[in-house]
């Protein structure tokens, strides 16, 4: 962490650029623009009192419909992330060698000022750990949910719970780092002297960027992390429009900066 795209918007996506839809972490957020927005569509269809006796039928058959589809690409997002765990171990395998290894040590990848922050790595340390639990619990709950694994309903029930605490820790812990990292850009003498540097030779298009990423990458977080509490209690606290708003949101601004970084790349 929407409406399928027409076939004609479909080509012309596949046509301007045809990377977008070969990365997993892309589809993922296509699929889950398109799942959050069926909805999200059809909490406004959802029969009422108010609805005219003779359309009730239409609007529950619509409302039905359309929540079985967002169903079913959810469950496909799900089924995608049963094979996450190796990039997660990828992921913790290349913080090790930052922090590990000797900084001139020829394998060692280049490393940025905030890869020193014992802050910063202990919040990336922690998120690790926080992935690994998600995806793991996560992948014993969906597989027992479909009789694949031998788990009773409050197993599973409690699986669940706690794989959407772990992606609550995550999340809150991207907000805290977004932050720090704010607040190291606007403490340090070396970041400042090479901001302006950067400004004067790039007539300011690196700092806008970065600008624009840092909060595009906030406002994400903000969106998901009511989500998160959510499905993290047992009741939850919102309401499934409140729930389909946070994640169109979410997942939109996401995907409009995958957009951009995929174009850029080309």
């Amino acid at each position: 962490m929407s409406r399928p795209l027409p076939r004609s918007n479909q080509r012309k996506l596949n046509h301007q650029n045809p990377s977008l839809l070969s990365k997993t972490p892309t589809l993922d957020l296509i699929l889950s623009t398109t799942s959050y927005t069926l909805s999200l569509l059809s909490t406004l269809v959802s029969p009422s009192p108010s609805h005219p006796n003779s359309l009730l039928s239409h609007y529950a058959s619509l409302h039905l419909r359309l929540s079985n589809l967002s169903s079913l690409l959810s469950s496909t997002r799900i089924t995608l992330r049963l094979f996450s765990l190796p990039s997660i171990y990828v992921w913790a395998h290349s913080e090790y060698q930052k922090w590990a290894r000797p900084p001139h040590h020829p394998s060692t990848p280049p490393r940025t000022t905030d890869d020193t922050n014992i802050i910063i790595n202990s919040i990336t340390l922690t998120q690790i750990v926080a992935g690994f639990t998600f995806q793991i619990l996560e992948n014993l709950a969906y597989l027992g949910d479909n009789n694949i694994l031998p788990l009773n309903t409050q197993t599973r029930a409690k699986f669940w719970r706690w794989c959407c605490r772990a992606w609550a820790l995550h999340v809150f812990l991207d907000i805290a780092k977004l932050l720090r990292q704010r607040h190291l850009d606007n403490t340090r003498p070396e970041v400042k002297d090479a901001t302006k540097q950067s400004e004067s030779a790039n007539g300011g298009q690196d700092i806008a960027e970065r600008e624009a990423r840092w909060w595009r990458e906030f406002k994400i977080n903000l969106a998901y992390a009511p989500m998160t509490l959510h499905y993290s209690l047992e009741n939850g606290v919102m309401s499934d429009r409140l729930v389909a708003l946070c994640g169109v949101l979410a997942s939109t601004w996401g995907l409009k900066g995958a957009w951009k970084k995929t174009a850029a790349v080309e």
